[in-house]
């Protein structure tokens, strides 16, 4: 159960249209960052930022949607490890828990102000995979049981924070910015096939010099003239489309349809503690896993975790512990 409903309503005071309730000021914020990362030249487009702004909050509130269907904040402890399916079916053990929190990059590069509960965005990959195990069936008891069982693997935590409000807002910055790179991805690939265009142009202009005197190449001089001009007149319609004055369009079109670049989607399992598919009434707990697919295709299934954070230890630190207990010994 996402907790963002009681943070959106509290920030904005509706779950509804939350991003028509922002401060103009503060749509303008956002709007200014997305453009900074896209290419600073668009502000001093025509329409800029008038034109600019309903699609961006189109955008926001399509991310404030999203947000709601996060699940979290789950608690990462090991008191949770042995009461929820879901979390002990992500890690093997409270030592892999542990270990996956001291080995992340996020994690030790984040400097805690001393708080004693870190919230983070924690992503996975999982698939099903067939183990063979016990069961009882009846009065028998098989060791050749072909068992369905989750296997969650690339535990990944970033956008850290001390607080839940800061890691929801993290995140929607993050989804923000993702809509940003998709916009500038866009651009670049015009801007690709835009010098394709041009490079294969001046390939057949070089090779029809070479031939333009021989007689007998007349029908094909003739229909490398009519390749070359089609290649240059779409060259023309794309410099057309890179102009800063139509960079309107390429916003539009993915904040309009953000949904295009960026969704989410829900995927329900039922497992026991062990993380073996099984229906709820042979044991299994029904958890809804939230699937993100964006614009760089890889798929996270992903929620917003609260943990107790203590950094790795130094080389120092760690050898002085290593000296005390063969001190004990």
């Amino acid at each position: 159960m996402s907790i963002f409903p009681q943070w959106i309503s509290k920030h904005w005071g509706s779950s509804d249209n939350s991003s028509d309730a922002e401060d103009a000021g503060a749509v303008e914020l956002i709007l200014a960052e997305v453009v900074n990362s896209i290419d600073p030249l668009i502000s001093q487009s025509p329409g800029y930022p008038k034109k600019y702004i309903p699609a961006l909050r189109q955008a926001l509130s399509y991310i404030d949607e999203l947000l709601q269907q996060v699940p979290g904040p789950i608690k990462l402890d090991r008191e949770n490890f042995s009461k929820s399916h879901l979390v002990h079916a992500l890690f093997a053990s409270t030592n892999e828990l542990e270990r996956e929190l001291q080995t992340s990059i996020a994690m030790r590069e984040y400097r805690s102000s001393g708080e004693a509960e870190i919230f983070a965005l924690m992503g996975v990959r999982w698939k099903w995979q067939v183990h063979f195990g016990v069961e009882r069936s009846g009065d028998k008891i098989r060791s050749d049981v072909a068992q369905n069982t989750i296997d969650f693997k690339d535990h990944t935590f970033t956008l850290p924070t001390a607080t839940a409000d800061e890691c929801w807002q993290q995140l929607r910055n993050n989804f923000v910015k993702r809509l940003a790179n998709s916009i500038a991805e866009n651009i670049r690939e015009l801007k690709t096939e835009r010098d394709d265009l041009k490079h294969s142009a001046k390939q057949l202009e070089s090779k029809l010099r070479k031939t333009s005197k021989d007689q007998t190449l007349k029908l094909e001089q003739s229909q490398q003239r009519e390749k070359i001009e089609q290649l240059w007149g779409r060259w023309r319609e794309l410099n057309t489309e890179l102009d800063t004055n139509h960079t309107l369009q390429h916003f539009n079109s993915v904040m309009n349809s953000p949904n295009n670049y960026l969704r989410l989607e829900q995927e329900s399992v039922s497992i026991d503690k062990m993380g073996i598919e099984r229906n709820t009434k042979d044991g299994g707990e029904s958890i809804d896993l939230v699937n993100l697919y964006s614009a760089d295709r890889r798929i996270w299934t992903f929620m917003l975790v609260e943990f107790k954070w203590q950094p790795p230890l130094s080389t120092a630190e760690q050898i002085a512990e290593d000296s005390r207990w063969l001190e004990i010994s």
